[in-house]
């Protein structure tokens, strides 16, 4: 059966992502895997590997080093009694922020998530873009906070996956249903999927092909079957400094 790859260009990542066209299928092809019938938990599996490698792509097209990673934390007398009131808390706290950017001729871009606790240990993880943080060190009114920079680097995918962990810890915690795993500001640019058609009718991770001037982000390389038995892999490349590039090495 054809099998297609799907680029994402977000800032100076790659997102790889391959998989057959079941509509399509053509003799000589990859078998197909014995289908499963769908459980809950593979079912938040997925979920949780489309939100993780989404939110990698977010950050990584509308933050870079000039922008910041802040963790506000709750004093134990104003943690919030359960979800809604958190929302409340966090809507606030935003309006204020958005007006300081505002009033200081800046733009506010954002993506947060909360950390709650089975305890009630209760944190909110954010990434901003940039501004002189002297402006906004007291916005928040519940706790301490921390700030710091974003990496330079500039992919993202590892916070990506502590950002849905803490998601997933806050859902265990609460309950109810999850209507997304982070929380985006509205003004986000999404990174756009070119779709390619390959020749080759197999794929798999030890036929990654990395470009001169880039690296593979190993850590980012998955390779799973849904559960209609069909086949998937995601890896990130990653683009090279200028003077490595200029050097020639070259990191897989």
């Amino acid at each position: 059966m054809p099998y297609f790859e799907k680029i994402a260009t977000a800032g100076i990542t790659e997102a790889h992502y391959s998989y057959h066209d079941r509509s399509r299928p053509e003799p000589g092809a990859g078998k197909r895997r014995k289908r499963k019938k769908p459980t809950p938990e593979s079912q938040r599996k997925n979920n949780i590997r489309r939100s993780m490698q989404r939110l990698t792509l977010d950050l990584n097209e509308n933050f870079g080093p000039d922008c910041w990673y802040i963790t506000w934390n709750y004093a134990i007398e104003n943690r919030p009694k359960n979800k809604k009131e958190l929302i409340s808390q966090i809507t606030k706290v935003l309006r204020k922020l958005r007006n300081i950017y505002h009033r200081n001729g800046k733009v506010l871009k954002y993506v947060w998530v909360p950390e709650v606790g089975p305890r009630g240990g209760s944190h909110i993880h954010i990434v901003v873009s940039p501004i002189d943080v002297r402006l906004i060190k007291d916005v928040w009114p519940y706790g301490g906070l921390h700030f710091e920079p974003m990496r330079k680097d500039r992919n993202y995918r590892k916070l990506a996956g502590y950002f849905i962990e803490y998601s997933e810890l806050t859902q265990k915690t609460y309950g109810g249903k999850q209507a997304g795993r982070y929380n985006p500001s509205k003004n986000l640019v999404h990174a756009e999927m070119k779709k390619h058609r390959k020749r080759k009718k197999t794929f798999s991770a030890g036929e990654i092909t990395v470009p001169e001037g880039w690296y593979l982000d190993k850590g980012s390389v998955e390779e799973w079957v849904n559960d209609f038995g069909y086949k998937y892999l995601y890896y990130l490349l990653v683009k090279l400094p200028e003077p490595e590039r200029s050097k020639g090495k070259c990191r897989t």
